[in-house]
């Protein structure tokens, strides 16, 4: 009974107060093509909608840094600062930050939701943050990453991973990716 108000008064005041929902804990579906792909998962953004990540994303290119660590924020800001520089070379670029997270909770989901939307301000910034729940363990063997490095990937249209990088921004990565992003003239 006393977990049922807990979650009843956790609800409500996410009713009332603008904050987002828990999301689900999504299942990972495997893509059986020879294609060089990531698996689609369903994740929550930071203002409450389900997003298929990467089917659902828009852009003709997409870059995505994916986390697995609480810690790893400031390796993700490398990337979100260099983002102007980046969309200054190609329009068609959309970039994405996505926090992998173990299985958890309704209750725990949407205290960490609503934490992580508490310190992004900006719109567009919640937007193109999207956590996934998941069998993080499988999701991190999947795209053959390390839970203790940061993850940046560039997808084609097709959702093709054309390039791949682990840990922070350097300058070396930088002049690689400004390299594959350059619109032909």
């Amino acid at each position: 009974m006393r977990f049922l108000n807990i979650v009843i008064f956790a609800l409500a005041i996410t009713y009332l107060s603008g904050c987002i929902g828990s999301g689900e804990v999504a299942e990972i579906k495997e893509t059986k093509e020879t294609d060089h792909k990531l698996p689609s998962v369903t994740g929550i953004n930071l203002i409450g909608e389900n997003i298929a990540v990467p089917d659902d994303l828009a852009g003709d290119l997409k870059l995505l840094t994916i986390a697995f660590q609480r810690e790893q924020q400031k390796d993700v800001n490398t990337w979100i600062e260099a983002l102007p520089a980046f969309e200054k070379i190609n329009t068609n670029l959309h970039y994405y930050e996505i926090p992998v997270i173990y299985e958890m909770n309704a209750l725990q989901r949407m205290i960490v939701n609503n934490g992580m939307r508490s310190g992004i301000p900006d719109l567009e910034a919640r937007k193109r943050t999207i956590t996934i729940y998941t069998d993080q363990k499988r999701y991190i063997e999947l795209i053959d990453a390390n839970v203790n490095a940061i993850k940046t990937v560039l997808l084609d249209q097709k959702n093709h991973i054309i390039w791949e990088v682990n840990g922070p921004l350097t300058e070396e990565k930088k002049t690689a990716l400004l390299s594959i992003i350059q619109p032909e003239k």
